[in-house]
């Protein structure tokens, strides 16, 4: 099974693969990856006055930084899939923590169709990938796309998260939206506490 292809329409089947071949290091493979291509959307930087201006990376630092992003997206997922198995057993979740690892890693493929793209973009014309300009429709498009494929992306990691998990569809998209609420609340608490010590 090729799984860069079986993922888009089949996810379910995929993971199943997938765990029942044991093929965690593809996994981590998947997640080092797309820590790397990640990096490549167009960026600009901001100058004193707030305005857009271009960036001034190289590639050779867009891929240096690539090559940090891919560790600490590595190291992340441990503890980010550590989180989701734990929610998970709160719905009764059956897999193993290697089993939504491997899961989840599947989630990372349509996003980085995007980074190949911004690969791609920024090797050819680091100047326009640079630019970050909003009224180019080359910007429009690329992230017209990102916002498609992230969309996929969450479909893709509910399937594959049920199916490791042996529960519904309904089950996988709480586990996966019930982390990212926990850790919005506890920013807006936070912000709240200081705001309310520095108003007394």
């Amino acid at each position: 099974m090729n799984i860069l292809t079986n993922v888009w329409l089949h996810p379910k089947q995929t993971v199943r693969h997938m765990i029942e071949h044991n093929l965690l290091k593809v996994a981590m493979v998947l997640v080092l990856l797309a820590g790397f291509l990640g990096t490549f959307v167009p960026i600009a930087e901001v100058d004193a006055d707030g305005n857009l201006i271009p960036s001034t990376m190289s590639f050779v630092e867009l891929l240096m930084t690539g090559a940090l992003s891919s560790v600490i997206a590595f190291l992340f997922m441990f503890i980010s899939v550590g989180i989701v198995f734990l929610v998970g057993k709160l719905f009764k979740g059956q897999g193993s923590y290697w089993d939504i690892y491997q899961a989840t890693s599947l989630g990372m493929i349509p996003t980085m169709v995007m980074g190949v793209i911004g690969f791609v973009w920024a090797a050819f014309d680091l100047q326009a990938f640079s630019m970050v300009d909003f009224s180019s429709p080359m910007t429009i498009a690329f992230f017209a796309i990102s916002a498609v494929l992230g969309i996929w992306s969450l479909v893709i990691n509910v399937a594959a998260l049920a199916e490791a998990n042996h529960y519904s569809n309904w089950r996988a998209f709480f586990t996966l939206i019930l982390p990212a609420l926990l850790i919005v609340l506890v920013v807006v608490v936070l912000v709240l506490v200081v705001f309310a010590a520095f108003l007394g």
